[in-house]
């Protein structure tokens, strides 16, 4: 009885198909990753398959010689001085420590990258390389080889990063806050807690709380203030606004009663509760950008085409390609010019224009 016995990828571990590549009495299913396993093997970094069983990813075909344009140059490097240049990219193949072993080893593979440092939560790395010695399509090729190919997004410019950035950390800030108010106002209101009547004492500590609290409400809830009068503006009721309410009663009710000498107030409890809103909506922002769905429309538009000028083939991103040299295409992809008129006119009325200024 002949048994069918299906063999994996000493790389990748996919299943190989009837006849395998047999290299160094190893099975793999393709030439590229026979060239990936030869190319750590040959740099001494052969220690990845160790980290792992069958950690290797099959690798892409795809040609980042177009990132050698200025313009995706001025958008990807993050950095640059004294012949060093930093970028970053997102690898969405990354799964497992081996690859973390190999991505932050890529200086043995070519000696013009410098360093690399791997955010494993995020699947993005920072490789800082010399321009003189590798270029960034290259750089990004290399990655593509190894079976990482970058994800690149024609909407995240380095201005949104940097945005997104600062308001990831202004909320870790306002967390911080919010943690220290909460609890240096329970440790004020330790005299009310064990039932200490010193009058001065409760009075002071109701003021140092009253101050504690102002901070955490008006910094740290800073957020609810702000979402909650921009959509009342617009005649909108949002969940923020009962919360909003909540701690703005709450923290007035104290107020009135440490000025009052009737009470020592909720400070605490109003601290506390903006501390652990706030630590909710930390946990949902890293969420948001691990799954990170949102998309504008030109996320569905390639970065970059290929048009012909002076009879030849060129590549440029589609940010440069005019609208005339657009329509001139289609114009050439219709056998019939009536048809392309009538295109031509339902995408201008779409368009909200009737200007045929490319004729």
């Amino acid at each position: 009885m002949i048994v069918d016995e299906q063999i994996a990828c000493f790389h990748c571990g996919e299943i190989c198909p009837e006849e395998p590549i047999y290299f160094h009495e190893k099975e793999f299913c393709c030439h590229g990753c026979q060239h990936v396993y030869e190319l750590l093997e040959d740099h001494a970094l052969a220690d990845y398959y160790t980290c792992d069983i069958k950690p290797g990813k099959a690798p892409s075909s795809q040609n980042f010689a177009f990132l050698n344009h200025p313009s995706f140059r001025e958008q990807l490097i993050c950095y640059s001085a004294h012949g060093f240049s930093k970028v970053s990219f997102i690898l969405p193949a990354i799964h497992c420590r081996s690859c973390l072993y190999l991505l932050e080893n890529l200086h043995r593979l070519d000696d013009g990258i410098s360093k690399s440092i791997l955010q494993f939560g995020k699947k993005e790395i920072s490789i800082w390389f010399k321009e003189d010695q590798i270029s960034l399509g290259t750089l990004a090729n290399l990655l593509a080889s190894l079976g990482y190919e970058p994800l690149l997004n024609s909407d995240e410019t380095a201005k949104e990063k940097k945005r997104a950035s600062f308001l990831r950390n202004q909320l870790v800030l306002k967390l911080g806050v919010a943690g220290f108010c909460a609890g240096n106002a329970m440790l004020f209101s330790f005299p009310e807690y064990l039932g200490i009547e010193d009058g001065s004492l409760k009075e002071l500590f109701g003021y140092l709380n009253v101050s504690l609290g102002s901070i955490a409400v008006f910094y740290g809830g800073s957020d609810y203030l702000k979402n909650v009068w921009a959509h009342l503006k617009i005649g909108k009721i949002t969940i923020e606004l009962p919360i909003l309410l909540g701690i703005l009663v709450g923290y007035f009710r104290s107020v009135y009663e440490v000025f009052s000498h009737t009470g020592v107030g909720y400070i605490d409890s109003v601290s506390g509760l903006l501390f652990f809103l706030l630590i909710g909506k930390w946990f949902q922002q890293k969420s948001f950008d691990f799954l990170s769905f949102e998309r504008k429309y030109t996320s569905y538009f390639p970065l970059v085409v290929t048009k012909w000028k002076d009879g030849r083939e060129e590549s440029a991103p589609l940010e440069e390609i005019e609208i005339a040299e657009f329509f001139f295409f289609l114009e050439g992809a219709f056998e019939d010019f009536g048809i392309f008129f009538e295109f031509c006119e339902g995408v201008l009325q779409g368009l909200g224009t009737d200007e045929y200024f490319f004729f």
